[in-house]
């Protein structure tokens, strides 16, 4: 079994402290990249209800608004909700 996630992690991080900019040409508007799995919720942060979509770790995200521990967010292909907010890496120095 194969672990990249470490060395990636590293890597950001090591990136972002120089104010680098990590970018992906599938998706130049990425400002974060999730740190951890984690749930998404479409209609709102903490549902009653189960969640929308599980976000794999690594997933690239554009942050639109902070609404407490959770922020809402936008996917690659224009979906989007709300994800914990600890769970959400900057790609450059913010």
């Amino acid at each position: 079994m194969r672990c990249t996630f470490p060395f990636a992690l590293v890597a950001a991080l090591a990136l972002a402290a120089c104010g680098t900019t990590i970018s992906n040409p599938r998706f130049p508007n990425a400002t974060h990249e999730l740190a951890t799995s984690c749930e998404l919720y479409r209609g709102g942060p903490q549902q009653s209800r189960p969640a929308d979509l599980r976000l794999e770790a690594g997933t690239l995200v554009r942050v639109i608004e902070s609404a407490g521990s959770y922020t809402l967010i936008e996917l690659e292909n224009r979906d989007g909700g709300y994800v914990l907010t600890s769970a959400l890496l900057p790609l450059t120095e913010q």
